[in-house]
């Protein structure tokens, strides 16, 4: 062992003679530091290029993500199944006219009752609010009903402004609002039109039938 290393017995600089025991290396042991590879090694660009690709690859799926989500049709609103026709506010001030604000809220009621799909609070339930201001989420807690319909009505001679706004009972937002500046004698038109507006509004599916059912005039 001691010839392999060049070693000399009386003069031992790797190995050591120990009596009746062996060898012992006294030789000096000098760590060796692992060299990392440079980052120019073909190892290293092999690795950069796979961690552009996955960073390429998951930019490119989130893209496609997103496209699909914003072009998925969206679920059709659920409809509103129930309503109120407030007694509309005879904004006129005089007492002739007051047969309009409620005449016109009870012939939209009346067409609205006739669709099968939505349920109509009756008129005489509503008298209450006669005059009265009040919002629609409290008619809409005390009712029961999703959307709540208001207005007023103006006269001045045989010019008529009817304003409906319908309100959703539970949100309070506006669903939809129109204001009509006719004379007097497009009453009907006008009735025929919210009426119209609202079953639209509520998303109820109509039939030709059921949408016929709006423009019927009570005698």
């Amino acid at each position: 062992l001691r010839r392999a290393f060049g070693d000399d017995a009386k003069d031992p600089h790797t190995i050591q003679t120990l009596p009746r025991r062996g060898y012992r290396l006294i030789a000096k042991v000098t760590p060796v530091e692992r060299e990392e590879p440079d980052a120019d090694t073909p190892a290293s660009n092999q690795l950069w290029q796979q961690s552009v690709i996955v960073v390429l690859a998951a930019a490119l799926l989130l893209v496609v993500v997103l496209i699909l989500w914003w072009s998925w049709p969206a679920s059709p609103e659920e409809p509103i199944d129930s309503i109120a026709v407030l007694p509309f506010v005879n904004a006129s001030g005089d007492e002739p006219s007051a047969y309009l604000s409620d005449g016109i809220p009870e012939t939209i009621s009346s067409a609205l009752a006739r669709l099968p799909q939505v349920r109509v609070i009756p008129t005489s339930v509503l008298q209450r609010y006669r005059g009265e201001e009040v919002a629609a989420h409290t008619v809409s807690s005390e009712l029961g009903v999703g959307a709540v319909l208001i207005g007023s009505v103006v006269r001045r001679g045989n010019a008529l402004i009817v304003r409906a706004d319908l309100i959703d009972g539970r949100e309070g937002s506006l669903i939809w609002g129109q204001r009509y500046n006719r004379e007097l004698k497009d009453i009907f038109a006008i009735e025929e039109d919210i009426a119209r507006q609202v079953a639209q509004a509520l998303r109820l599916q109509l039939t030709g039938e059921e949408s016929g059912r709006l423009a019927r005039r009570g005698t």
